[in-house]
């Protein structure tokens, strides 16, 4: 029996989440204890991380080559034949000469047909290697979809989202329009800083991980910032210039008129919107955050009040909900909801607070029980 055929599908299935730095915390340990218990199986992934993960080298040496071909023979003999090993080394001669890995074991398919089916919900990976002539948008309908940008910058945009380059960007500039829900981890560049533009608001950034919500319906804009520094402005309000620090969630009410939070008196404050700022915090028993929950496909909610939750179910959900109570819609709720229906859903939150709910067709009715 070959190496590969001992190799079970759900270890493929972590190797390749950890390749594409997707793995969660609790599937990196899964991986790890599968390799403890197995030291065979620990070095043929170790040779498989050092065949895929090797680092581009303007050269390198035949014997290098021919060791690294030798080593993958051995461990995986049914995908590395002698008579097609020029299918996988190719050098191609030029100025500066390069190494094209040209991956076409069956196993490498099977790998990345795995991480397609992963959730429910698919995710599409797009890889933007190319320049922006004009401007271009990328979106997303019904479909997740992670995108590379041309500057190296990575954005997951949620569903029935979209954004805009401009023209040149990455060249000329780092101007980028969304509509909609994004997840951006921004390569750092002081000399060229990214400009997020959503509505009014912009977001200046020069390398984070942060993320950005601004449905128009909602009439809000929020932005949760993970790692890095993000300096929000408006171009309605010459006075907003928050500093955004690690941790925080900024909520900029785009349809109310600013009044002075007595807690925040030592950050700047609008004329014009309405603006609260509070501490990230992580949903007690998924460990998740709940803002950028929807990354792993789930809808994860910490002491969120029903009108506020409702707005992330009418997205989730692809529905419309109406309340009819004021105190329901102030009733706050914690949970995690992953494949649960929306009838699910409705029934999971009665039982922490009563209340009637009526579906007809995409529209529901909230009211008093």
């Amino acid at each position: 029996m070959e190496i590969t055929d001992k190799i079970p599908h759900r270890l493929w299935h972590l190797v390749a989440r950890k390749m594409t730095n997707d793995i969660t915390t609790e599937e990196l340990k899964e991986l790890e204890d599968i390799l403890l218990k197995n030291a065979g199986l620990a070095s043929a992934i170790d040779i498989h991380y050092s065949f895929f993960n090797t680092p581009y080298k303007d050269t390198i040496s035949q014997k290098d080559l021919e060791n690294l071909r030798r080593k993958m023979e051995k461990e995986f003999p049914k995908e590395f034949l002698a008579e097609h090993l020029e299918d996988k080394f190719t050098i191609i001669p030029g100025r500066r000469k390069k190494i094209i890995w040209a991956i076409s074991c069956c196993f490498m398919l099977v790998v990345i047909i795995s991480l397609a089916s992963i959730n429910s919900k698919t995710t599409d990976k797009q890889v933007a290697n190319y320049r922006v002539e004009s401007n271009m948008k990328i979106a997303t309908a019904p479909k997740i979809t992670e995108t590379v940008l041309p500057d190296g910058s990575k954005v997951i945009l949620n569903e029935k989202s979209n954004i805009v380059l401009d023209k040149e960007f990455g060249k000329a500039n780092r101007n980028i329009y969304l509509d909609g829900e994004a997840f951006f981890d921004v390569t750092h560049n002081p000399q060229l800083p990214m400009i997020v533009h959503v509505g009014q608001i912009k977001v200046k950034v020069i390398g984070a991980v942060f993320n950005l919500r601004s449905y128009k319906a909602e009439k809000k804009v929020e932005a949760s910032l993970i790692k890095g520094a993000i300096e929000i402005t408006s171009v309605n309000d010459k006075k907003l210039k928050l500093q955004v620090e690690p941790n925080e969630k900024v909520i900029i009410h785009t349809g109310s008129i600013s009044m002075l939070n007595q807690a925040q008196k030592d950050r700047p404050v609008s004329n014009v919107f309405a603006i609260k700022i509070m501490q990230l915090k992580q949903e007690s028993q998924s460990g998740l955050i709940p803002e950028i929950s929807w990354v792993e496909n789930k809808l994860v909610f910490d002491e969120e009040s029903f009108e506020d939750l409702a707005d992330r179910l009418e997205q989730w959900y692809q529905v419309q909900i109406e309340i009819n109570d004021e105190n329901i819609k102030n009733k706050k709720f914690t949970g995690v909801f992953d494949n649960e229906s929306i009838s699910e859903a409705l029934y999971a939150l009665q039982i922490s607070f009563p209340f009637d709910f009526k579906i007809k067709n995409n529209f529901i009715t909230i009211s008093k029980k």
